[in-house]
């Protein structure tokens, strides 16, 4: 009987051995797509109530009940979606699954003989109270 001592190809074990290696790096990868895709979820949800704020803050400074309000609070009627509070007005919004809430300062940050500038600030909570996005912006409002 002749041996051949030059055989090419893999033993059993290397076999063995390579797809035990390879299953645990194919198990650690997958254990990470679910947490990609909550992340996804999670960011997503953030976006969506940066825009929402985004949106009501536009809204909100264009309002002409609020800027008539601003301009004379003396001499206006405070508008019905406001609140006064000590040193700023608040309103709460509810938008879908979401809570706005709005803050405008009283006093304005900027005040020149031309217009006064009154911070507002804006939420988006979730009905758990988490804050998922905000906004600040100013209401001009021209003497």
């Amino acid at each position: 009987m002749k041996l051949v001592k030059n055989q090419e190809g893999f033993t059993l074990i290397e076999i063995l051995l390579s797809i035990a290696i390879l299953s645990i790096i194919f198990i650690s990868l997958m254990n990470i797509f679910p947490q990609m895709i909550q992340f996804n979820s999670i960011n997503e949800t953030k976006t969506q109530a940066i825009n929402t704020s985004r949106q009501i803050l536009n809204d909100w400074q264009n309002k002409s009940e609020i800027i008539d309000y601003l301009s004379a609070p003396s001499t206006s009627e405070l508008p019905s979606e406001l609140i006064e509070q000590d040193s700023h007005y608040s309103a709460e919004i509810n938008i879908d699954k979401y809570i706005a809430i709005i803050t405008i300062a009283k006093e304005s940050d900027l005040a020149t003989s031309i217009a006064n500038a009154h911070q507002i600030h804006v939420q988006i909570l979730d009905n758990k109270g988490t804050l998922f996005g905000e906004s600040f912006g100013y209401i001009v409002v021209e003497e």
